[in-house]
């Protein structure tokens, strides 16, 4: 009887325990809906479709390689030899063929979707096209958001950190914009994810997903190698070295590939085109990342105002968060697992990008950050809401 009853007990704990884990996945997916009608609303007027050229630059590139297979795009870079000039949206262009200066995956996608709405004359799409990719992807980081913040907080904060992030105006604005953070972001949640399923022995197919993942984020921007080097230095952590070799195999795997289409199409070119990227933003200055907040007398550039408080805060919290986070008694494994990514990330871009313009601390190179800043937010809201504070009430006015 005695063991009948244990049987029966554990049995309506699974039973307890599948409804919760259903209802978190229907609020999930109800939140992901909603964040998704809200990035609807006027996306391809705002933000208006001169706020970041790389929106076009990426379309017309993308389309015109699979459409006569050579990337051709506007660049600024004076590298360039093969050279034309095309009016469009009342900017005149500087065309260059091959289109060589960055990794190819952003610009296949984005070029997939051009040819996709049908659209004759490809250097006249519209943003209600280009668009259509990064609204696309924010389905999914939405939903891994929330996903992931429940893995390492649990289903209350899961849920928190979700809504925050379909709702932000800031985020709801980056998702709409058609750049390559805006896909690094989604890889490196699932990869994370991943991790988080498979922590003391991942399977082989978990590791060659993970492997997919590293060598497509550094194809899609170079600064998609944080995502291999945060994978590797989780499973050094874990004290699994072939793990950890795989995934660089994968990422250099990646760096390769680039190289070779480098090589294929002008490989002196793209030498070239490899030292004015670097000496355009590497050397540039003084690291834009960790200065601007001392050389501006707002919360940011003149021209580019920081009013969305969740986002500052959540900039706080995050950059705060070891000095709190880590203390709890709790196991910290996945506490460690949620802050290797986004400080690796910061650091890297840290020494690799210098310049002065506002994309850098204030703009999409940060995009892959907003996930873990409303999950750390959420969290922050969660403990006060459990144990109100005076000091952090101060601090949430």
């Amino acid at each position: 009887m005695v063991l009948l009853r244990r049987r029966s007990a554990r049995r309506r704990l699974a039973q307890i325990e599948k409804m919760k884990r259903k209802s978190f996945l229907i609020l999930l997916a109800l939140i992901t809906v909603f964040g998704l009608f809200l990035r609807l609303i006027d996306y391809d007027k705002v933000p208006p479709p001169g706020e970041a050229f790389d929106e076009v630059h990426y379309a017309w590139g993308g389309a015109i390689w699979i459409k006569e297979g050579t990337p051709k795009s506007w660049s600024n870079f004076d590298s360039y030899t093969n050279v034309e000039y095309l009016e469009r949206y009342g900017i005149k262009w500087r065309i260059v063929t091959p289109l060589i200066e960055k990794p190819p995956l952003y610009f296949l996608l984005s070029g997939l979707t051009v040819i996709a709405s049908g659209v004759n004359d490809i250097f006249s799409v519209s943003h209600s096209v280009i668009r259509t990719l990064p609204i696309i992807l924010s389905i999914f980081t939405i939903f891994l958001t929330g996903l992931f913040a429940s893995r390492i907080f649990g289903n209350q904060i899961g849920l928190l950190s979700v809504l925050i992030y379909a709702t932000v105006p800031t985020i709801i604005l980056a998702n709409r914009m058609s750049v390559t953070e805006n896909l690094i972001t989604p890889f490196t949640l699932l990869g994370l994810i991943i991790i988080t399923n498979f922590k003391h022995k991942i399977s082989q197919t978990a590791l060659l997903i993970l492997g997919i993942i590293s060598a497509l984020s550094f194809l899609t921007k170079q600064i998609g190698i944080s995502v291999a080097a945060s994978i590797i230095l989780i499973f050094i952590q874990l004290k699994q070295t072939k793990n950890a070799l795989v995934i660089g195999v994968f990422g250099f795997l990646g760096i390769v590939i680039y190289f070779l289409i480098g090589a294929y199409y002008d490989w002196d070119l793209f030498l070239v085109l490899q030292k004015d990227i670097r000496v355009g933003h590497t050397l540039a200055g003084l690291p834009e990342m960790a200065s601007s907040i001392f050389r501006f007398p707002g919360i940011g550039p003149k021209n580019h105002p920081f009013l969305d408080g969740p986002v500052l805060l959540g900039y706080i919290l995050l950059f705060s968060s070891p000095l709190w986070i880590l203390k709890e008694k709790q196991e910290n494994f996945l506490k460690n697992l949620f802050l290797i990514f986004p400080f690796i990330y910061s650091l890297l871009l840290v020494f690799g990008q210098s310049g002065s313009g506002s994309f850098t601390f204030f703009g999409w190179y940060l995009y892959p950050l907003f996930p873990f800043m409303t999950i750390i937010l959420a969290k922050f809201l969660y403990y006060f809401y459990k144990k109100p504070q005076l000091l952090i009430l101060i601090l949430l006015q």
